[in-house]
């Protein structure tokens, strides 16, 4: 979370070894797994405990992703439906070679979709 917040990212890909995606964390996942309280004046112990917990346990294990020639209106057709903030770009065989963002479409649309 503190990574996140400090970069202003909101999505992470975890890869293997090969750089082939395994998993996605996103701000989501995280914000529902801690503690609403954590903070506040109602702040307890359990709540500080739920920072303990591992990323691959609040993961999502089969993200949605795009191949890397894949139309920006389809891709923003999957995070419309899908209601995601983000997705992983691989190539044909999972490596990972970037994200497209809900950010990255509407600065392409901004731009004259240059």
């Amino acid at each position: 979370k503190e990574i996140m917040e400090n970069e202003s990212i909101r999505n992470l890909p975890v890869v293997d070894e090969y750089n082939k995606l395994t998993m996605f964390i996103t701000e989501r996942d995280i914000l529902a797994n801690i503690s609403p309280w954590l903070g506040t004046i109602s702040e307890k112990k359990e709540d500080r405990e739920t920072l303990g917990k591992k990323v691959h346990r609040i993961m999502s294990r089969n993200p949605i992703t795009v191949k890397f020639d894949t139309d920006i209106k389809d891709v923003a057709r999957i995070l419309q439906s899908k209601k995601v903030s983000g997705v992983p770009v691989v190539d044909d065989k999972g490596v990972l070679m970037g994200l497209v963002t809900v950010i990255d479409i509407l600065k392409y649309v901004a731009e004259g979709c240059k």
